[in-house]
C-alpha cells in the first residue's frame, strides 16, 4: 500500500494502532470495554470484504463483489467519518 501511494481511512472500535503513513485513523468511543471481537470491513472497488475470527480464533472472512453494497457501505463510513470529527 505504501509502495503504491494508496491512502487509507481507519475507524477503529478499539484504542491503539498506529499511524503508517498515507493513512488516517479515528476511533469510536466505547462507554464500556467490550470483549466482543470486532468484525474489520474493507471498502474497495467494487467489494466489501468482511475479516473476523471463529469461536476458535482462526480467521473467517468473506468478500462481496457488488458495486451497489460496496457504495451504500462507503456512504455510510463517510457519515461516520464526518461525525467523528
Amino acid at each position: 500500500r505504501i509502495k503504491k501511494e494508496i491512502e487509507v481511512k481507519v475507524v477503529s472500535l478499539s484504542p491503539g494502532g498506529q499511524i503508517y503513513g498515507l493513512d488516517e485513523r479515528k476511533w469510536i468511543k466505547q462507554q464500556e470495554a467490550s470483549k466482543i471481537e470486532k468484525t474489520f470491513i474493507l471498502i474497495y472497488a467494487d467489494r466489501c470484504a468482511f475479516i473476523s475470527r471463529d469461536d476458535l480464533g482462526n480467521p473467517v472472512s468473506v468478500i462481496i463483489e457488488n458495486k451497489m453494497l460496496s457504495e451504500t457501505q462507503g456512504i455510510i463510513f463517510k457519515q461516520l467519518w464526518h461525525l467523528l470529527n
